[in-house]
């Protein structure tokens, strides 16, 4: 039983008293840290590069990981881990699947050629015949047997490109004269 002489503070001042307290430490903390933070920008921007050639290489060094994991999320599926050019069958069957697989692209496949970040894809290849899955296996497009296939390569180039569409643009605008370019690498025979 609770003695009813005893007064409680009201439930508003302690939410009040709990809110203050809490921007005080926050701004205690901001006073604290603020400097440091500051003090470090100053310096990371007295040694950016400031050539052409130097902010490119930056940018690889930065943009790099990025564009690696935009392209391995053009993939088709986590269970279908491939990048698919085109598919070689009859409409409705298991087909042959033409492609790269995204989970083996190297580290290294980004980097810079003077004013430019140069991405290098490898030669798409037969990969599995299978039936695709996943919202990506709509838009590939299929070949019937026998009728000549399309170019690889140039699909392969087009995926890219729209994967990689805002660091294209980005680029072109971070970095007067640089630019990011594409290519796929000579199919072996």
């Amino acid at each position: 039983m609770t003695n009813p002489a005893r007064k409680r503070p009201s439930g508003t001042l302690v939410l009040l008293g709990l809110v203050g307290l809490g921007l005080a430490f926050g701004a205690g903390m901001y006073r604290i840290f603020q400097p440091r933070a500051a003090a470090r920008t100053e310096r990371m921007m007295a040694g950016a590069p400031t050539t052409t050639e130097g902010r490119v290489q930056a940018w690889v060094e930065f943009g790099g990981p990025i564009v690696l994991q935009r392209l391995r999320d053009a993939r088709i599926s986590s269970q279908q881990p491939w990048i698919v050019t085109h598919t070689v069958g009859a409409a409705g069957e298991a087909g042959d699947v033409w492609g790269i697989v995204s989970d083996e692209l190297p580290r290294d496949l980004v980097h810079a050629d003077g004013t430019r970040v140069v991405v290098t894809l490898p030669a798409p290849r037969f990969l599995a015949t299978t039936v695709l899955v996943g919202d990506h296996a709509r838009s590939v497009p299929r070949v019937a047997p026998g009728d000549p296939p399309p170019d690889a390569s140039e699909l392969l180039l087009r995926i890219a490109r729209y994967a990689l569409k805002i660091q294209i643009d980005d680029i072109r605008e971070d970095i007067e004269g640089a630019e990011l370019v594409i290519e796929v690498e000579p199919r072996s025979t």
